[in-house]
């Protein structure tokens, strides 16, 4: 009787060998996302009734061909990054051009295209043996809505009245999609995170568009000061992936910024700061920096006068130059705000290397000496591939040493030096006063990326450096208003405060008390505001 058993159970296997070559390692890979047997056999087990119904139902190739798609995604996500993508992931991917995507997730576009021919094959057969199995389309619609459209949404239910996380209930209560999308990834992350993350991105830039109209306002509590000091040129240098604990200037002991270290004994011009992104992607750290929006109160983006339209309320003339390219003035934050300026320059070279130290000779270009001017220049900086973001006076001045990964990182901090001391330069030149304003959009986690939700804070440690040129601004007394106690940094959601006094506005007490409080938090790629000193 057993050995009747057990040539059954072999012809079992043998007549649908696809199918467990197909469900069973996804099980294994909801098991390791979500880390509970029981959600991942809830989880496969819906989308087993889900092919066996597209199995034997016509005219379903588009569904299938979406979920090969969103298969191919979570494993080649998985084996990369030991994560789930989140929505914050695939807003960068969609709101930047192919080739800067490509940069950002080479390795992703690499395994894609094995993993995906896998996929295919494996579906197709596992389709022809479902096809012929013996389980009735109607049992199996039933089964899948009652997982997918009964018991999910049950459990979210439950879920949510049980959780008395304050941030999980605020989140809830702003959006509850990417609520739902957070808990879907917890739960259920093959396919249903998918469709969970798109449906949420999609959501939010239906709400982009309906508040693009809104009528924005100065803060409450910001105001012009007619006893201010003028200054005549602010450059606002805004980096890209930079790591400040490799800037030498931060004790790193590797001589990455000669340039800054020689300035660092005029305390009464170079000013630098222990400083953190808002957040670890350039879609979500620039719109925060350069706003009053923050991971607490996003919608301020839009109902409040960012840093470019409160230059130019001070009548200043405001420039946008980038050494990236334009994907549009509304697709993403980084354009959205680029658009408020006055004149822009973005670069039009459809190139990996792109050399940060042209953007002077567009600067040069741009300048007036007789106008007040609020000058931005978006820097490509140590953005991935690190290869193409420094040159062969980087890689003399810095050998190879640590890893290759590491070398090749430090040189494109010492490019960027260099491209500082250049605007530096120009201004000395061509300035009776200026204040240069250097920080990065977000840090790097070396060789990895940034935008991980399993990696650690170096995506979010970040420099902060003023130059100050012949002004009698008090920067330390400014920044210092800023400063996390026990921390000792300062959250760069605060710069559009600094900046904003800078201008010669004066800033309120109790803004200056809200400012700290939203300083305490930082905004990750899953949607979620956290405090930073939880994270690791």
């Amino acid at each position: 009787m057993l050995m009747g058993l057990w040539t059954k159970f072999l012809g079992y296997i043998k007549n649908y060998k696809y199918s467990f070559l197909t469900f069973i390692p996804l099980l294994v890979l909801s098991y390791l996302l979500n880390g509970k047997m029981f959600f991942a056999v809830i989880n496969i087990a819906s989308l087993f009734f889900l092919f066996n119904i597209l199995a034997k139902t016509k005219y379903t190739f588009l569904v299938s061909s979406i979920l090969v798609i969103f298969i191919t995604s979570d494993i080649v996500y998985y084996l990369l990054y030991s994560s789930s993508m989140y929505v914050g992931i695939l807003s960068s991917i969609m709101e930047t051009t192919p080739k800067e995507s490509k940069e950002m997730f080479g390795e992703l576009y690499i395994w894609i295209v094995p993993v995906l021919l896998i996929v295919i094959f494996l579906v197709v057969k596992m389709l022809g043996e479902l096809k012929r199995n013996n389980l009735k389309r109607i049992y199996a619609i039933g089964a899948f809505i009652g997982i997918t459209f009964v018991l999910i949404p049950v459990y979210l239910f439950v879920n949510l009245s049980r959780d008395k996380d304050v941030q999980i209930q605020a989140l809830y209560a702003n959006n509850p999609l990417l609520w739902s999308q957070t808990v879907i990834s917890s739960k259920f992350p093959v396919v249903y995170n998918d469709i969970a993350i798109y449906v949420a991105y999609f959501t939010e830039r239906i709400k982009i568009n309906n508040l693009l109209s809104s009528h924005k306002e100065i803060p409450e509590g910001l105001s012009p000061d007619s006893t201010a000091q003028v200054v005549e040129r602010i450059y606002l240098v805004i980096g890209e992936s930079s790591f400040r604990g490799h800037y030498s200037l931060y004790g790193y002991d590797v001589e990455t910024t000669p340039f800054l270290d020689s300035l660092k004994n005029n305390t009464d011009q170079l000013h630098y700061y222990n400083a953190i992104s808002p957040a670890p992607l350039t879609r979500d750290a620039i719109r925060f920096s350069l706003s009053f929006g923050t991971p607490l109160d996003q919608d301020a983006f839009f109902t409040k006068k960012n840093i470019i339209e409160l230059a130019k309320d001070q009548g200043y003339e405001t420039v946008w130059i980038s050494n990236q390219e334009r994907v549009g003035s509304f697709d993403n934050y980084t354009g959205m705000l680029a658009s408020s300026a006055d004149k822009t320059f973005f670069q039009t070279k459809h190139e990996l290397y792109r050399n940060d130290l042209d953007l002077i000779k567009e600067l040069d270009s741009y300048s007036k000496p007789s106008t007040k001017q609020f000058i931005i220049l978006h820097l490509a900086g140590s953005h991935m591939p690190y290869e193409y973001r420094s040159d062969s006076i980087a890689e003399k001045a810095i050998p190879l040493h640590n890893t290759v990964n590491v070398t090749k990182y430090d040189r494109t901090i010492h490019y960027t030096d260099r491209v500082l001391k250049e605007i530096y330069d120009y201004s000395i030149k061509n300035d009776k006063q200026s204040i240069i304003y250097y920080f990065s959009d977000h840090g790097e986690s070396i060789g990895k990326g940034h935008g991980l939700i399993n990696e650690g804070i170096e995506q979010f440690e970040i420099p902060l450096v003023v130059i100050n040129n012949n002004t009698e601004i008090a920067i330390d007394s400014i920044v210092n208003q800023y400063m996390q106690p026990q921390l000792n940094v300062i959250n760069n959601v605060n710069s559009v405060y600094i900046l904003a006094e800078i201008l010669g506005y004066k800033v309120s007490r109790n803004l200056i008390d809200a400012g700290l409080k939203e300083g305490r938090y930082i905004y990750h790629v899953d949607g979620r505001a956290y405090l930073f000193n939880k994270l690791k």
